[in-house]
């Protein structure tokens, strides 16, 4: 599965890099075709955002969450 992880407005860290491919790496184990998965981490003034569009084969699949 090919990763792409981009920060807005906020440092980036190993640890939570870390933790994104982990969790995406048991979710590759489950798909049958190589994915693409765009995962955007923002900060806008006191709200945290996620945002996460997966791509496999004929499986479209986005996210978003705030906090």
């Amino acid at each position: 599965m090919h990763i792409s992880i981009t920060f807005k407005n906020i440092d980036s860290s190993d640890a939570l890099k870390s933790h994104i491919h982990e969790k995406f790496d048991r979710l590759d184990k489950m798909l049958d075709s190589p994915a693409d998965a765009r995962i955007v981490l923002s900060v806008e003034k006191i709200r945290n955002i996620i945002d996460i569009n997966l791509t496999c084969n004929k499986i479209k699949i986005h996210a978003k969450e705030e906090a």
